[in-house]
């Protein structure tokens, strides 16, 4: 090889290039394409011309699944299968309504228990999959105490780790944001508790810094309901600085339905500026959704009455009569039965309703009929003489520590107190054992040591009658680890097999050091029946299902209730099998936590009912209770005293919550009901990408470039794969990957565990269920994304395989015919879709049974060598890039119009919503009281405004141009055998 060869890379067609340059075992070629590139040159070959080869049905699969994934298709959710977590059909509504909106905007009102945190995570990773080099930054902004809880979900679900910003590391972002214009790598994916967001002028360094993110996330987002408040202002400044954004609340409505306009305020939904018009709209949406129940249900004369309710709509609706008119036809169209025709029909009425894109509305009894019931048992365990005299120490060090300090308490001056409360034992071993520990304490602690622990006696009866009941796994939840591994050894020694995990426990076998178990794999084995009890704090605990376990100890409380939901919710969610969920509650009189329990936690009945979301309430008189319960020195009869008080101002949230759900609940429930997407989300699942497809293209892609040893079989449903040989282009495709993007963060994971010597790992890919040292393959995976930058070399000409299939029923052809291709239209309302033509060996058409996906026939087929392509199968095979390209010609103009009606609406939306800004934001500027900084940032979005509003207009005007656009990818010939 010299200057001037003509080359390829080995094997492929294109592309073509010149050598320019040679230097040792490297190549400088100048492509086809006016791109410069330096390549090994074992990889590269002459470029004399080849005779195409016909194509295996295998390399065609590789392929398809290549361009499915280059090309995300509109009715194919790539976040399907592609986190460790068993998913529900519910969960992916709202996945599919950002996805399809323009907007990229959703409510998620879904009520508690049905999996607002993975919903998120799935809009999350669908985006990221979507967008080749991943999302750059996502902002997850949730109340404090539920900020371990997002991280644990994320990391075990989704594989992203997100950096928990508290007071000194947002500190730090934001004046690195500021100095270099973007936020770091470490903090561009990120979570942040809303209460210090209120605090100082965080909010004035965001907007200063001028950041913004490709998804922002709220949870508990009922907190910036009122308007006038600083998370309003906060709720309001994400929403303009965020492509995508989610909202989470499963109580949007807690006063009025003043409430959802708030929060549709911050998504920047038109209708929400007009009360009159917002209730109205909210109504329309509620019987347009009655139109799709009546088509899916057919009862007798149900046609009529569908017209009915549409007229009815119809009359207030007079500027969009065409659309209705599409609806009525669609309707009039209906056949029985017809999943296609009635996922049509959602689509235009979709297109009608004012709020129902942007929310999704679940109830738990829609998609979890056999909910447990929860039945809570106390236990209170008295003080020994010798246990109660270390308390009363230990409590007065913490007063005297809080008096010393003039402060309120924090963790160090809580934590003593809480520790004996929660095990004297486990806190008087540890004083005997340090250093530091005045006498007087020493002594008090070697008299608990030498006396029985009675709340370990009663832990051990209650663990019994659980297992005789029928228990035959629980787990014991406390908050500290000290007294984790006292039960441990009581536990062990009492004849129980018990296992710990906790905040030292890694979260992921690839953490572990020699002789360490993960969590994942700890709750593997709970689940398999390896061990019968589970000693586990709740932080250690987030992340994981436990649904196959129906009982629970609280050894201790925290002092949060949201914290023992939490707990709680870690087995009593969808899936739990048994019809009862046990909750025992130990307790000891005297204490601070037994004071909660009885004042506070039984009279809410947070063990038997669901708290939902009044941490609203809770959050704040807890952290103050916290706050002076040493500070002041409360009294016992003071802590009743605020506790009762805590307790009336839930009872009054509660009742006014039941209040607005009496009258509000139907429209709310009616915004969008489970059933509804149900036969869509069925439609779309036959589409989606297939697990086993994946697997074929990443085993087929390794071992093409590194050979067979590259990726081994280990057993029936894991491999084994060479991470040696792949250590460079891991490190080459990080290079290539956005300095912020997360997956880039995931490649250069992979390699560092190459780099550290970790010569080969084990993989899985079709069930995401946790495999002992296999780690599971998704579309986001370092292992996809090195095999699609290898398939971005391969031969632009589409392929044409050959393969042998057996016989079909109701299809009589000898062989099949089949094109496939990519027809996309592309407008505001954007739509892409794999497209299949089949023909028999004669040209004409064939009709697959409706359940067979032509794709899935490639997975069965046969190799034939030396196969013959006839006249007549050569014809067929020309003939299919412009039928494909013909495919749907009908449905343009459908499309083209609701383009352009989605055009006008946003529009309209944009107009209505800039306006509502404007007045928003002159009703700050007129409060005298208003702080500087904010007045100064109010005033700068003022000015801002109408260039905005003028960008955004012209944007949406550039796309109501409607474009198509067909990608022909290539063919197979399947002799099909006789039956």
């Amino acid at each position: 090889m010299k200057p001037g060869t003509k080359v390829r890379f080995v094997g492929r067609d294109a592309p073509v290039g010149v050598v320019t340059d040679l230097n040792e075992d490297h190549a400088t070629v100048f492509w086809a394409d006016g791109r410069e590139e330096i390549v090994r040159i074992d990889e590269l070959e002459p470029a004399a011309p080849k005779k195409a080869a016909l194509a295996t049905p295998g390399e065609l699969l590789s392929e398809l699944t290549a361009r499915r994934l280059e090309h995300p298709l509109t009715d194919q959710l790539l976040s399907y299968r592609a986190s460790r977590t068993k998913m529900f059909p519910h969960q992916f509504i709202p996945v599919r309504k950002l996805v399809t909106s323009p907007a990229q905007r959703v409510l998620v009102a879904d009520e508690v228990g049905t999996g607002k945190t993975i919903e998120a995570g799935l809009v999350w990773a669908e985006l990221d999959a979507r967008r080749r080099g991943g999302l750059s930054s996502l902002l997850v902004v949730c109340p404090k105490a539920l900020v371990a809880k997002w991280q644990g979900e994320f990391l075990h679900r989704f594989d992203l780790r997100l950096e928990h910003l508290d007071a000194a590391t947002l500190k730090g972002a934001l004046k690195t944001a500021k100095r270099d214009g973007v936020l770091s790598p470490r903090f561009s994916h990120a979570v942040v508790g809303l209460q210090l967001l209120r605090t100082g002028s965080y909010l004035e360094q965001m907007h200063e810094a001028d950041l913004s993110w490709d998804l922002v996330v709220i949870d508990e987002a009922h907190h910036l309901r009122n308007p006038s408040t600083k998370s309003h202002a906060i709720g309001r400044f994400l929403g303009q600085r965020a492509e995508a954004m989610v909202l989470l609340t499963a109580t949007p409505a807690q006063t009025s339905l003043d409430d959802l306009r708030s929060l549709y305020h911050i998504l920047s939904v038109d209708v929400a500026e007009d009360a009159g018009a917002f209730s109205d709209e909210l109504a329309h949406d509620m019987q347009l959704n009655d139109v799709i129940r009546l088509a899916r249900l057919q009862p007798p004369g149900w046609q009529k009455e569908a017209l009915d309710v549409l007229r009815a709509v119809r009359r207030h609706r007079s500027e969009e009569a065409k659309a209705f008119a599409e609806v009525e036809s669609s309707l009039a169209q209906l056949s029985p039965g017809s999943a296609a025709e009635l996922v049509k029909l959602r689509s235009l009425v979709r297109d009608l309703q004012a709020l129902s894109p942007y929310t999704t509305r679940t109830l738990r009894a829609d998609v979890d009929v056999n909910r447990p019931v929860r039945e809570a048992v106390t236990r209170r365990i008295e003080f020994t003489p010798s246990q109660r005299a270390l308390y009363d120490a230990v409590y007065a060090e913490a007063l005297a520590r809080a008096q010393e300090k003039g402060a309120p308490p924090g963790f160090v001056t809580q934590m003593p107190e809480r520790r004996t409360a929660s095990c004297p034992a486990a806190m008087a071993r540890e004083l005997v054992e340090a250093n530091d520990t005045p006498e007087r304490l020493v002594d008090l602690a070697r008299a608990v040591l030498e006396d029985e622990d009675p709340k370990t006696g009663a832990l051990v009866d209650a663990i019994r009658n659980l297992l005789a009941e029928g228990h035959e796994r629980l787990i014991v939840f406390s908050t500290f680890r000290a007294t984790l591994a006292y039960l441990d050894e009581v536990l062990t020694e009492a004849g129980f097999t018990v296992q710990q995990v906790h905040g030292g426990t890694p979260q992921r076998d690839e953490d572990c050091r020699k002789g360490e178990v993960s969590r994942e794999a700890i709750a593997a084995h709970f689940k398999a029946g390896k061990f019968q009890i589970l000693l586990a704090s709740e932080v250690a605990s987030e992340g994981l299902d436990f649904q196959f376990c129906s009982a629970l100890v609280n050894y201790d409380l925290p002092w949060n209730p949201m914290r023992v939901e939490q707990r709680i919710g870690r087995i009593d969610r969808i899936g739990q099998a048994s019809p009862k969920v046990t909750v025992v509650n130990l307790s000891t009189p005297g204490t601070i936590e037994h004071r909660m329990l009885e004042r506070l936690y039984l009279r809410l009945a947070i063990f038997e009912r669901a708290l939902g979301e009044m941490e609203l309430v809770l959050g704040d008189e807890i952290d103050e209770f916290r706050r002076d319960l040493f500070s002041k020195r409360l009294t016992p009869e003071q802590q009743d005293e605020r506790l009762d008080r805590i307790a009336r101002a839930v009872e009054e949230r509660r009742r006014q919550a039941d209040q607005v759900a009496e009258e509000h609940g139907e429209l709310l429930g009616a915004v969008e009901r489970v059933e509804v997407e149900r036969e869509e989300f069925k439609q779309m699942e036959r589409k989606f990408l297939a697990p086993e497809h994946l697997e074929h293209f990443v085993v087929t892609s390794l071992r093409r470039k590194y050979g067979e040893d590259a990726v081994r079989p280990r057993t029936d449903d894991t491999f084994s794969v060479d991470l040696a040989c792949l250590k460079g282009d891991l490190a080459e495709l990080a290079r290539a990957l956005p300095a912020t993007s997360s997956q880039r963060r995931a490649v250069r994971r992979l390699h560092d565990r190459a780099h550290k010597g970790t010569t080969r790992i084990g993989v899985q890919f079709v069930e995401p269920d946790y495999r002992e040292g296999a780690e599971f393959v998704h579309v986001r995976h370092p292992l996809v994304l090195l095999a699609r930058r290898m398939d971005g070399r391969r031969s632009t000409t589409p392929p044409v395989a050959y393969g042998r299939i057996d016989a079909l029923e109701g299809v009589d052809a000898a062989a099949l015919v089949i094109g496939w291709g990519i027809v996309s239209h592309v407008g505001l309302l954007s739509q892409v879709e794999l497209r299949e033509e089949v023909l028999d060996e004669a040209g004409a058409p064939v009709v697959l049974p409706a359940e067979l996906i032509a794709s899935d026939l490639l997975s069965s087929a046969e190799p034939v060598e030396g196969a013959v392509l006839s006249p007549e199968i050569r014809k067929a095979l020309e003939s299919l890039p412009a039928s494909l390209a013909r495919q749907g010609g009908e449905e343009v103009a459908e499309l083209e119009a609701r383009n352009r009606s989605a055009v006008d609406r946003g529009t309209r939306a944009l107009r209505l919503a800039t306006s509502g800004r404007r007045r928003w934001l002159k009703r700050q500027l007129s409060q005298p009281e208003l702080d500087a900084n904010l007045r100064r940032m109010f005033e700068s979005w003022e000015a801002r405004l109408d260039r905005e509003l003028e960008e955004k207009l012209s944007e949406l005007e550039s796309r109501g141009a409607f474009h198509r656009t067909t990608e022909y990818i290539g063919a197979a010939v399947l002799e099909v055998a006789r039956s």
